[in-house]
């Protein structure tokens, strides 16, 4: 028989200065995990099934998708389709899958020496040097910004389409 004190001591799990059971830290994992979780099944995970499951279905007479279930897609983007074998397809697939690998080996390429040369620099010069690397990024953030101001704007058609229901006060508040 072993001695009790020879085994090492079971640790309290303490976090943030409370000590919790696995159901606290199930709680805590829901309460700040869950809404993140439940926005990315919603809005990345839901609309991805959605197109999976309308990839079985079939086209109608006027393009419309339909029942009944078929690999028919599937078939087509192989370049089997109802005259035979035609490349159109596996060509487009082909380049576009070429073309995403050579961007990915470009931005490597191209990212990570810029990174060493950044990382190598004097404490004074980092901030400098990523600032001018993000500087570029702004600018989508800068035109998003703009496009808000004119689709909110007092005078545009979103401003007075909600006078027009009420929700706000004629002229734009």
């Amino acid at each position: 028989m072993t001695d009790p004190r020879s085994q090492p001591a079971r640790k309290a799990e303490v976090h943030f200065g409370q000590r919790l059971s696995r159901a606290g830290h199930l709680a805590r994992s829901l309460l700040t995990s869950g809404p993140s979780v439940a926005w990315l099944l919603l809005f990345l995970l839901l609309p991805l099934v959605i197109v999976a499951a309308m990839s079985f279905l079939s086209r109608g007479d006027y393009g419309e998708v339909q029942l009944p279930l078929t690999f028919d897609s599937y078939k087509r983007l192989l370049g089997f389709g109802e005259l035979g074998f035609d490349p159109l397809y596996p060509g487009i697939l082909g380049r576009s899958l070429l073309l995403g690998a050579a961007t990915a080996v470009f931005c490597v390429l191209t990212g990570l020496p810029l990174a060493f040369y950044i990382a190598g620099l004097p404490e004074r010069w980092k901030n400098l040097a990523l600032t001018l690397v993000v500087i570029p990024f702004w600018t989508n953030l800068l035109i998003r910004t703009y496009a808000w101001q004119i689709m909110l704007a007092p005078a545009s058609w979103l401003a007075q389409a909600a006078a027009m229901l009420g929700l706000i006060p004629a002229g734009g508040a």
